[in-house]
């Protein structure tokens, strides 16, 4: 007997073994119906605690930070490249993410809007000039816009400064 086969054959018994036994059946890995219930495992019965579940998934404000930290590296390497479209693309982006963290911290909006309002204007126009030369004097007041902002709502010692680490392989733009 080849010595492989003192291996293979008690392998290869089990499999048939468990293939067969009817216990042992497969999950389903077809759409649930209306008559099979999905299984939600981290889900609690009631809707409302569903609800609160869900709400706890998708964390409060500091998940939109994580998103805005993305986003504002990604501005300030963008107008290094001059690659505008894409310094565009990131500055709505970014808005879009403050929105969505207001939308679930509602009392983080007052001074969330005010920056919306008030600081991000600015920098757009610079984008829509493509002008590296005011981008940087925007940019410089759009930080310190950002650690007025966490000093107001009793974050100060999340002091923001201009990006020193590109994260992104996104370059100069061929258009």
């Amino acid at each position: 007997m080849h010595p492989l086969s003192r291996i293979f054959i008690p392998l290869a018994a089990l499999i048939i073994v468990s293939a067969c036994n009817p216990s042992t059946t497969p999950p389903s890995t077809s759409a649930p119906t209306q008559d099979s219930p999905t299984e939600y495992r981290w889900m609690p019965a009631s809707d409302a605690q569903k609800f609160l579940a869900i709400e706890e998934q998708l964390q409060g404000f500091s998940r939109s930070m994580r998103e805005i930290h993305y986003r504002y590296n990604e501005l300030y390497f963008a107008a290094q490249d001059q690659n505008w479209p894409y310094a565009d693309y990131q500055l709505e982006h970014l808005v879009e993410s403050l929105e969505q963290g207001m939308a679930r911290r509602p009392e983080r909006a007052t001074h969330s809007t005010n920056f919306i309002k008030n600081d991000v204007p600015p920098l757009q126009e610079a984008i829509d000039q493509k002008n590296p030369e005011l981008f940087a004097e925007r940019f410089q007041a759009f930080t310190t816009a950002c650690n007025t902002c966490h000093a107001m709502e009793d974050h100060p010692f999340i002091h923001i400064n201009p990006p020193t680490v590109r994260f992104s392989a996104v370059g100069r733009s061929s258009e």
